[in-house]
């Protein structure tokens, strides 16, 4: 009797040994590669990380490559082509998706909707809504398991950019988003879980970092890929959830390695590590072939003289009196602009776009100067001073030892001219700045839409108010420039 029970077991257990095994998945991922496609230095780019994800492919049969945002703005090819040079890359290196970053929205949803409508990456992105092109997860059979994708796009996103350039879209928390999505991931019977985010793990949350959350609620998300953050990092959250991010300007390809065992239907082992984009990489050869026709238009173009300075002029002072020209503001408030002082000589397309790096577009607020005052006042609070925005056009005191509210004094114009309470200064700045600065400065959010402001967007792209201005102020005729600001 007990040999029969010891044959019927054996023959209940056999078939489960037969077909149990231990599948490992290899998720590669990008963030914040800022269009970055090639390197002066040799180091980072999409063409390299395409000859690595292309190499770890060779070696290992079950691959997701997944980027985290922030990917198709922020370089001067990547602007002559509106983001489409880094589309078309993503394409070619077969990535399986994407997610929404801070600066992907920089030419508005419909620019960004331009792109990847029809590409062939599927934008994720769980917390927008109405959702249109974008889907809130992706669901793939990749060797007899079931992986499910879950997408976040930033959660800050909404004050990163004024409401115009959002098109309606209105971007939900993420604990609030995931509970909306997760039932229905649940009825999936999924067999790993990921989170794909552009927000970045720290000891506690915030605005622009949920993961805390997210991991107490949804225990069942195995691995967290965020971004926002410049550099690489692995860690473990929670008994069933890691977290990884990649850094910036594509200088690593993140990697996140898991075993999954198909009969106790659970996660066994997981690594994960960050590969650097070195220069020992060599290009990949099949997409710069493809890319090279706009790579060579774009290192032609980079190379262009803008404008010639006769003396020495700091580029924050160049840019302001652009941004002022251009829409007749008696201020400017910058952001993210370069606080270098530029050589004499001719002045290069990509010294304009290194100046003004980002796609942003020029808004005027209407404020008086009590109203100014208290911006100012804000401004003062931030630790750091470059941190804070560059204010040109106004003059005043700063007591940075003074408690808050008395820190600021004599306000004037840059001429010294009083300023009546009751006058309308007109301020310039970048619109993700009057959008509250990705929620770094809710104050201005909060300005903006009060109707006295009589904000006003004015379509122009911040760069071409520099180009503009060089071409009216500083023309190379002779080979001098008249410095006039």
């Amino acid at each position: 009797m007990r040999k029969r029970l010891q044959v019927a077991w054996i023959c209940v257990l056999l078939p489960l040994a037969v077909h149990a095994r231990q599948i490992p998945l290899t998720i590669l991922f990008t963030s914040d590669v800022n269009g970055r496609l090639v390197s002066a230095d040799s180091s980072g780019g999409l063409l390299q990380c395409a000859a690595l994800t292309r190499a770890i492919r060779a070696q290992r049969r079950n691959v997701l490559l997944l980027d985290c945002g922030d990917a198709v703005h922020g370089s001067f090819v990547s602007a002559i082509t509106g983001g489409a040079t880094v589309r078309d890359a993503m394409e070619e290196m077969e990535y399986d998706a994407c997610v929404p970053g801070r600066s992907d929205f920089d030419s508005g949803i419909r620019g960004y909707k331009g792109l990847f409508e029809t590409s062939s990456v599927p934008v994720l992105a769980a917390n927008i809504h109405p959702p249109g092109f974008m889907r809130p997860f992706l669901v793939k059979e990749i060797d007899g398991i079931r992986v499910v994708v879950v997408g976040l796009a930033c959660p800050v996103l909404a004050g990163c950019h004024l409401p115009d350039k959002l098109d309606g879209l209105q971007v939900k928390d993420s604990v609030s988003a995931l509970a909306d999505i997760m039932p229905l991931v649940r009825q999936m019977d999924p067999d790993v879980v990921i989170l794909a985010t552009h927000q970045a793990w720290q000891d506690y949350d915030g605005p622009g970092s949920e993961i805390n959350a997210i991991v107490r609620r949804f225990p069942e998300i195995d691995v967290i890929l965020g971004g926002r953050r410049y550099r690489p990092e692995y860690r473990r959250l929670s008994d069933s959830t890691v977290y990884a991010q990649a850094g910036s300007g594509a200088h690593h390809v993140g990697m996140v390695d898991i075993v999954y065992d198909n009969v106790s239907r659970t996660i066994t082992s997981s690594s994960g590590l960050a590969h650097p984009v070195t220069p020992s990489i060599r290009p990949d050869q099949v997409l710069q072939k493809k890319l090279a026709r706009v790579l060579k238009k774009a290192q032609e173009e980079s190379r262009k003289t803008a404008g010639c300075l006769s003396t020495p002029l700091a580029g924050s002072s160049l840019v302001a009196a652009a941004v002022m020209s251009a829409c007749g503001a008696d201020a400017a408030m910058l952001e993210d602009v370069s606080r270098r002082t530029l050589s004499a000589g001719k002045l290069t397309m990509e010294e304009v776009w290194d100046m003004v790096p980002h796609e942003r577009e020029i808004a005027v607020i209407s404020v008086t100067a009590s109203q100014m005052d208290e911006i100012l006042e804000q401004e003062a609070a931030l630790g750091r001073e470059s941190s804070r925005l560059i204010v040109n056009g106004l003059s005043w005191e700063q007591y940075d030892d003074r408690e808050a509210g008395a820190r600021i004094e004599q306000l004037r114009m840059a001429d010294g001219a009083f300023i009546h309470p009751r006058k309308l200064l007109r301020v310039a700045a970048a619109d993700v700045t009057l959008a509250s600065s990705c929620g770094r400065r809710p104050h201005l959010r909060a300005l903006s839409e009060e109707p006295s402001s009589r904000i006003e967007e004015t379509g122009l792209r911040m760069r071409d108010a520099v180009l503009a201005y060089l071409q009216a102020n500083y023309p190379c005729s002779g080979g001098d420039g008249a410095d006039k600001p």
